[in-house]
């Protein structure tokens, strides 16, 4: 009697508690969904707000195109130069082509003869000028105002200023650029704009970019996830407030265990890509220095030659596996937050010659490196270790994406009158445009071929774009693939009165 008075209890009071806890489980899925909901069309209200921003702006760069009096040629150079267009046409009043002209095509041809003579001499209008004649032999010069059209030359578009006497060329990796530029001036709180150009396909919320760049795709990404998550989090509590005392219990038990399980779900995901990097880049030099220390135990007596080029083997091996262990550590300690940067006043010239010699002895007897630095640079305001680890890996890349004969430069530049740039370009398997955006990416590696082939973790560039962030400068590539790529850091000139 007193077991089935139990279980009727039980049964009693479980089953309305379990009637109750149905429905407000009902009431707090439907008012998560109300208040996602609420967030989303919120979130794509602002980004058809920006999509009217984005007109204007390309309206007020294409009218920058024409500013100022300056003859073609002038015009021309500024706008590669200054405004860092890959290609320009320069057209009458009566829409015949001005600039490049045959002078301009016989200055090509000159250029082309230096360069055959000599690969080091640097021409920053070159590759503008060649484009711009290729572009003008292969389609009709007609500008189209109020938009960016592609011409017949795939991935090279085209801005034609309002008058169309000038028409501004732009690869897609720079047009992406600008894109992202224009989209950070209209950025809001909480949320972060992209684009997609028409050969990468957008995502669920993408919408057409407008007239100005037909193909062209605009979307969003959340910043503020876990206020907003905060936020739902409150509203169910006020829902669940509304039942049991119990039942609430039970509810924020859930909540708390399902997000304590969202963060080691995501904790034990960056073990997974940490361990899956890292075993494969220890496993090499840990084996070998196994197969090593073996071949000198297995003698039964130590040869003096023999035991010498094992232990630089084992040096070697050694000197691998700590700049595997200080790249976790320095992306570590950037990622958090937690790395102390002294910032004073240095010489670019010492920066460079310092990175180089860092990775000197690594340097195969095929590979040449050229230097070139401007005189009378201006000292940049940095920490020394923290800029010669950046220059460090983007010098390291450069020879782990390199094959065959390895040519790499290293040129440090005024740049402006707040920046030295220094540029690392090298003649390696380049980058397609479609991946510039995701190189900086934590463990993302380009060539998973190469990857294999190859030491590193795809922590590298990730630490630069941490150090230069901290630097408040920036670092940028232009790269194709089969062409070699450039990687630019710009770092804050010392400015007057300034000491630290």
């Amino acid at each position: 009697m007193t077991t089935r008075l139990l279980v009727l209890l039980v049964l009693l009071t479980v089953l309305p508690a379990m009637g109750t806890l149905w429905l407000m489980n009902r009431a707090v899925a439907m008012e998560t969904t109300a208040g996602q909901q609420q967030v989303l069309e919120a979130y794509r209200g602002q980004l058809r707000l920006v999509r009217s921003r984005l007109d204007p702006l390309w309206r007020a760069h294409a009218a920058h195109l024409e500013e100022g009096d300056a003859t073609p040629e002038e015009r021309f150079t500024r706008l590669v130069t200054k405004e860092q267009a890959d290609g320009v046409l320069v057209l009458g009043n009566n829409g015949a082509l001005q600039y490049p002209d045959r002078a301009a095509r016989d200055q090509l041809r000159l250029m082309e003869q230096q360069r055959a003579l000599d690969r080091n001499v640097w021409l920053p209008t070159q590759a503008a000028l060649q484009l711009s004649i290729e572009l003008a032999d292969v389609e009709r010069t007609t500008p189209l105002a109020d938009v960016i059209r592609e011409t017949s030359m795939p991935g090279i578009w085209a801005v034609s200023s309002p008058s169309g006497r000038v028409i501004a060329l732009y690869r897609t990796g720079r047009l992406e650029g600008m894109m992202h530029d224009f989209l950070h001036q209209v950025e809001t709180e909480g949320i972060r704009f992209i684009a997609f150009p028409p050969d990468e396909p957008g995502d669920a919320e993408a919408i057409a970019a407008g007239p100005w760049l037909p193909g062209w795709q605009l979307s969003f990404v959340a910043m503020d996830t876990e206020v907003r998550n905060a936020a739902l989090a409150r509203r169910r509590a006020i829902t669940v407030s509304a039942g049991l005392a119990g039942l609430a219990v039970i509810v924020f038990i859930g909540i708390a265990a399902g997000q304590s399980i969202l963060r080691h779900l995501r904790l034990a995901a960056l073990k997974t890509d940490l361990v899956a990097a890292a075993s494969h880049e220890l496993r090499t030099p840990v084996t070998t220095i196994g197969v090593l220390v073996d071949g000198l135990r297995a003698d039964p007596q130590l040869e003096p030659r023999k035991t010498r080029e094992y232990l630089d083997m084992m040096a070697n091996e050694t000197s691998r596996l700590r700049r595997l262990i200080d790249s976790f550590l320095t992306f570590a300690q950037l990622d958090r937050g937690r790395q102390q940067f002294t910032l004073e006043p240095v010489e670019p010239s010492w920066l460079v010659e310092k990175a180089v010699d860092a990775i000197r002895d690594r340097l195969p007897a095929d590979c040449r490196l050229d230097l070139d630095i401007a005189p009378e640079l201006p000292m940049v305001i940095a920490d020394a270790d923290a800029i010669n680890t950046a220059l460090v890996n983007l010098l390291e890349n450069a020879l782990k994406y390199t094959t065959g004969e390895k040519r790499i430069s290293v040129r440090a530049s005024r740049d402006g009158g707040e920046f030295v740039r220094f540029d690392v370009t090298d003649n390696g398997i380049g980058i397609p445009a479609g991946e510039q955006r995701r190189i900086f990416r934590r463990f993302y590696r380009v060539d998973q071929r190469l990857s294999r082939e190859t030491a590193g973790v795809g922590l590298g560039l990730s630490i630069v774009e941490l150090v230069m962030r901290a630097h408040r400068g920036s670092v940028a590539v232009l790269s194709a693939p089969g062409a070699g790529s450039t990687f630019t850091l710009r770092v804050p000139c010392v400015r007057q009165g300034q000491t630290a």
